[in-house]
């Protein structure tokens, strides 16, 4: 081969290096492959420690369980104490010889 002959290969070639530069090489391909494994972890991460619609509903729901369980103790608890502070007040009146004033 002669050098006019390695020019021409040159040449010919030229089209093919143009067009080579804009693919993406090897690391580039593999460094894109890390960066995308990468990104879906992270993905899978938050889809996992993200609560859903149904889990927020149903922890809403067992939060109002447990305060109507709440309402209904304190409730039993006013209602005993308020049925013994009448029964004392009763007591008192009787043994006092006292009219209840509320009842005339």
């Amino acid at each position: 081969m002669t050098t006019e002959d390695l020019k021409q290969i040159g040449e010919l070639l030229e089209p093919i290096k143009r067009d080579m530069k804009g693919m993406a090489t090897k690391s580039d391909v593999a460094e894109i492959k890390t960066t995308l494994k990468a990104l879906e972890a992270g993905q899978d991460d938050i889809r996992e420690k993200m609560a859903t619609k149904q889990d927020v509903e149903a922890t809403v729901e067992a939060a109002k369980l447990e305060v109507k369980a709440e309402i209904l103790t304190l409730n039993a608890r006013l209602v005993k104490t308020v049925q013994n502070h009448e029964k004392r007040i009763d007591n008192l009146e009787v043994s006092t010889h006292t009219d209840d004033p509320t009842k005339h």
